[in-house]
């Protein structure tokens, strides 16, 4: 995720003092919503004041920030965040968070909570969160912080260097990514960007070869199209790829969709959307606590709660009930 240069709402210099002991902060992305986060945020910022009279907002300069900026926030008291944006910012928000945690797991951690404001919001959605507006800020302040589970996924870079990334939503390696890296590039983002995207990769992209195993188990060896590892239901703005995921079942959701042909690939993307495509007999689907797959060395396209990333040979694991947020 990139972010716009550092501006700020209401306490300048956030990420360079010791902020106040008061117990929300709301981080702003100026980039969600094709860059109008911050004016749709002013408008809501009256409303959430009354709500939250002790709220600090900080609009921020670089994902890197992240960490400085909340652990300062969590030495000083801080009790809650909030962030404004769309799943790529629920995405560098959480990574932010689990490397906090980890650098010192006896901290408390903020509970986590998010007003959403950006293209897909799918998590949001899938939580049944009003996007952007007055019902999402009486939506906070009826919200009790929940433990749950949040998704690791380990990976090779091209160079042979190892990666490691969390995700909050859905994880997933093939077509999906390949539609990722089509919806960030787009200079305009439209509601209908990510069914265009979709449509286009469906039409052009090369199924892989992958060996995927469930909790050690062989589970599929062959040509796919998709796998996902999903830790909540709903991604690529409005698809449901995993209908029965749970966010605090310890579990992931594998769905996977094998090549079966750009016909019964369309059809299966239409039942998708209903959440029916489970049935369809191009796809697999299980649950597990760990998924690894192997990709012979291949670099493949995939998707991190909507950011773009490659990689190859695939392990998925579940930290349950690592970080609490915020929900009804």
């Amino acid at each position: 995720m990139c972010f716009a240069p550092y501006r700020t709402s209401k306490i300048a210099g956030f990420s360079n003092q010791k902020v106040l002991t008061m117990s929300t902060l709301v981080v702003v992305n100026p980039n969600a919503s094709a860059g109008r986060a911050v004016k749709l945020w002013r408008s809501f910022e009256p409303a959430m004041a009354a709500a939250f009279p002790d709220m600090q907002v900080a609009v921020t300069q670089s994902a890197r920030d992240l960490p400085g900026l909340i652990g300062s926030a969590a030495d000083s008291g801080i009790e809650r965040v909030i962030a404004v944006g769309g799943d790529g910012t629920n995405y560098a928000m959480i990574n932010a968070l689990v490397q906090l945690h980890d650098q010192n797991p006896a901290r408390r951690m903020p509970d986590y909570g998010m007003f959403p404001i950006g293209t897909g919001c799918d998590f949001a959605a899938a939580r049944g969160i009003p996007k952007g507006s007055l019902e999402t800020v009486e939506w906070l302040i009826a919200a009790k912080p929940t433990p749950v589970d949040i998704g690791v996924v380990q990976f090779t870079h091209q160079g042979g260097a190892t990666g490691r990334r969390c995700y909050l939503n859905i994880a997933s390696g093939g077509a999906s990514g390949d539609v990722s890296r089509r919806v960030n590039t787009a200079l305009i983002k439209r509601p209908w960007t990510y069914l265009a995207a979709t449509l286009a990769t469906i039409l052009t992209y090369k199924p892989s070869f992958v060996d995927v195993k469930l909790d050690g188990k062989d589970f599929f060896r062959g040509t796919a199209i998709l796998v996902t590892c999903a830790n909540s239901t709903t991604f690529g703005h409005g698809m449901i790829a995993a209908p029965n995921a749970k966010i605090d079942d310890g579990l992931l959701d594998v769905v996977i969709l094998r090549d079966a042909g750009r016909i019964s690939t369309l059809k299966a993307l239409k039942q998708v959307y209903a959440g029916t495509h489970l049935s369809h007999p191009a796809v697999l689907s299980s649950r597990a606590r760990e998924v690894r797959i192997e990709t012979g060395g291949q670099v493949i396209d995939g998707d991190l709660d909507g950011e773009h990333f490659q990689g190859s040979d695939w392990l998925f694991t579940l930290r349950p009930g690592l970080l609490r947020i915020l929900t009804c």
